[in-house]
């Protein structure tokens, strides 16, 4: 299989087509956009907004669970040590979240021809977002073990599915190569 990253120096180095620029861009700017207002609210209702509190504040359960993934309980079986770490940790989780996506994003914005630089300091940020990016995909799929990952790979072509699988399955590969040109 091939790499998708090549060592130049102590940067990395990535070759993407003006479509896979304009799915990473625009994906990890959406990332941003989801995580961002997790990080600019008061921490008394960053569970509201996060829908991990036991409403949204409207009495209903939260509907994005791609945030629940994001931002999992740290306690599974103590919902109030969970809420207590979050109110601690989550303004600064999401709005590193966010500075990464943003991260990605402009060193795609900033290729030469297709050519993505990736500084020694940025390398962190393509890691995070990348695991981010996959994290998301894989609830809106509903991949929550292996053999349903597995699946994605016997979807039909006109599967709806089919589209959002093969970028998840791009994500794997790029975080699998980045991993691996380390």
């Amino acid at each position: 299989m091939t790499m998708a990253f090549s060592k130049r120096g102590t940067s990395l180095l990535t070759r993407l087509s003006p479509a896979e620029a304009s799915a990473l861009g625009t994906l990890a700017g959406e990332l941003a956009e989801l995580v961002a207002p997790l990080s600019h609210q008061p921490t008394d209702h960053i569970e509201e907004l996060a829908g991990l509190a036991e409403d949204d504040g409207n009495g209903a359960p939260s509907s994005d669970p791609a945030l629940r993934r994001l931002f999992p309980d740290a306690y599974r079986d103590d919902p109030a040590a969970s809420r207590e770490y979050r109110h601690y940790t989550q303004d600064d989780d999401a709005r590193l979240k966010a500075e990464a996506a943003r991260t990605v994003m402009q060193d795609v914005a900033d290729a030469d021809d297709g050519w993505v630089t990736i500084p020694p300091d940025h390398i962190h940020a393509w890691l995070t977002t990348l695991n981010n990016l996959r994290l998301v995909l894989a609830t809106r799929l509903g991949i929550e073990t292996e053999a349903d990952a597995e699946a994605l790979d016997r979807l039909w072509r006109r599967d709806p599915r089919a589209p959002v699988a093969a970028v998840y399955n791009w994500f794997s590969w790029m975080l699998e190569s980045l991993l691996d040109s380390l």
